[in-house]
């Protein structure tokens, strides 16, 4: 670490002086979710705000492009890339590689924030394009370097490598770790937006002279979650965390979370609290036994339906009317807003399609007009495909938009 060297250890050694550990006893289970692992390893997780897609960094290969590591003995790990999972009917589907991010080498530590991924790549070129983290719009792919500070600090560090990262639900801070080489013991870092620009990182206080991998900060964006070896002093990572407004307590679960091996990547779900780990390069889900912890938001749910004429993308006036009137008191409380755009079948299925990205666009850019914000929103375009009926005297209910609002019960502060 060129760059932060002496100051960087001398700093260190005063925070940690400051920190109180405090032991939480975790009543939980812990169960693996074989369909979602390979032989290879799984690592940082990150959940959609509304906790319905599961992403995930595996080296499992498989892919056109995937190189096995030769430095590895038993050959089972690739080069890295994203999956994801969704879950249907309360169950996590089978993982499938996120093809438009991944290309040829380690796609990491993904997180949809509206409709724009947030991702690491360390493809060659990346210190001239604002890299190694990257926002790609996942309805047209269009990619961009994140910022040119953050580029900076990584250059300036002779940082080569990351090993979790994680965006409030607004897109506005950004917590991650990194390092010299995967190799080499990592620490946390912070930066924040600012009049739509980036600061440069800065050193997270509750990071040790050793090793920390992963975070993950909490929907509501009031706890960060990340794996230490740096305060029990062993090699094996645990898991730990912090209430934002007080990160001079840093909490440690006991029990089955933290009993042996390498404990990381927590992350849980504001929908229905449920959590996931991984545990020696393996993916589990995290089952409270007792009451809901503390850190949990439990958030709620409602949709809405909106409906339009044939061939036409702008909606129905007065269920337009409804809609706001519906949707604008809660706009301080929605944590999510998911679109998803329908058509009849009337027409080819191509053109449908467009139509239904038209219709998607349309209510976002309505919502966005009247106060809510655009890295909430998330829309999903099926054209003709989930009909609600499937007679020809119907279609007016199938041209439509669904719009599932996710929202606390208690009103948020206004921005």
């Amino acid at each position: 670490m060129r760059f932060l060297s002496l100051v960087f250890l001398l700093t260190l050694s005063l925070q940690i002086v400051a920190q109180q550990v405090i032991d939480i006893p975790w009543n939980v289970s812990l169960h693996a979710i074989p369909h979602l692992n390979s032989s290879a390893k799984e690592s940082n997780l990150n959940l959609s705000t509304d906790g319905s897609e599961l992403y995930f960094f595996s080296r499992r290969g498989g892919m056109t492009w995937s190189n096995r590591d030769s430095h590895e003995a038993s050959l089972r790990h690739s080069d890295g890339d994203i999956w994801r999972s969704r879950k249907e009917n309360g169950k996590w589907s089978l993982p499938l590689n996120l093809q438009y991010a991944n290309n040829f080498f380690n796609q990491d530590e993904a997180q949809l924030i509206g409709d724009k991924l947030y991702f690491q790549d360390w493809t060659t070129g990346w210190e001239t394009q604002d890299g190694p983290y990257y926002i790609l719009d996942h309805h047209n792919f269009e990619r961009k370097g994140l910022s040119s500070e953050i580029c900076r600090f990584f250059i300036d560090n002779d940082f080569h490598a990351t090993d979790g990262a994680s965006f409030s639900n607004d897109g506005s801070l950004f917590y991650f770790t990194a390092g010299t080489n995967y190799q080499a013991d990592m620490n946390l870092f912070f930066a924040k937006k600012i009049n739509n620009k980036w600061t440069y990182p800065v050193l997270l206080n509750i990071s040790t002279n050793n090793n920390e991998r992963t975070c993950y900060i909490t929907k509501d964006n009031n706890y960060l979650f990340f794996a230490s070896n740096g305060y029990h002093q062993r090699n094996d990572l645990d898991i730990y965390y912090i209430a934002l407004s007080d990160p001079k307590t840093i909490y440690h679960p006991t029990g089955a979370i933290n009993d042996t091996n390498n404990n990381c990547g927590f992350i849980i779900s504001s929908i229905d609290c449920s959590a996931y780990c991984v545990i020696d390069e393996d993916i589990y889900h995290v089952q409270f036994n007792t009451n809901k912890p503390s850190f949990c938001q439990t958030l709620h749910e409602r949709k809405e339906i909106i409906h339009f004429e044939t061939a036409k993308h702008t909606p129905l006036n007065n269920e337009l009317k409804q809609l706001l009137l519906n949707v604008l008191p809660l706009k301080h409380q929605l944590s999510a807003v998911r679109i998803a755009a329908h058509t009849d079948k009337v027409g080819n299925s191509d053109y449908n399609e467009q139509l239904a990205r038209r219709r998607a666009a349309e209510i976002k850019t309505i919502l966005i007009k009247n106060g809510v914000r655009e890295t909430i929103i998330t829309t999903n375009s099926f054209g003709e495909n989930r009909p609600l009926i499937n007679t020809p005297t119907a279609e007016i209910t199938n041209r439509r938009c669904e719009i599932t609002l996710i929202y606390t019960a208690t009103p948020a502060l206004s921005e």
